[in-house]
């Protein structure tokens, strides 16, 4: 029986406030030798720490092995001293144990703290 899941990386955990941090999400299969999976779409949503959405819900991403996502200076904007953010990446992705697989990941970073 062939086991695996999806994996994403983006490797940061801090952005500056001025919206320039690109977040290169790569999702793998880890049932596939940690192959690099193109999903068969892909949208984000941003949430603030106390799970209000920032900005539109569902934002496209262009499919491909490696995907950027650049949250805005206004998805960065602090208010009531909400520093941390979470991405919700959602994709429909072909894997090992399946087609049309549902992926559902939240990436979380916190905003920089840079004198105004």
């Amino acid at each position: 029986m062939a086991t695996g899941s999806a994996t994403i990386d983006s490797g940061i955990e801090v952005a500056e406030k001025d919206g320039s941090t690109p977040f290169t999400i790569a999702i793998t299969d880890s049932g596939d030798s940690d192959a690099a999976v193109t999903p068969d779409s892909a949208t984000w949503s941003l949430y603030d720490a106390a799970g209000a959405l920032v900005g539109s819900a569902d934002r496209a991403i262009t499919p491909a092995e490696s995907m950027t996502i650049v949250p805005s200076a206004t998805d960065n904007t602090i208010s009531n001293d909400l520093r941390e953010r979470a991405i919700l990446l959602k994709a429909v992705v072909d894997l090992v144990v399946g087609n049309n697989l549902p992926l559902r990941r939240l990436i979380t970073y916190r905003i920089a703290d840079t004198p105004e």
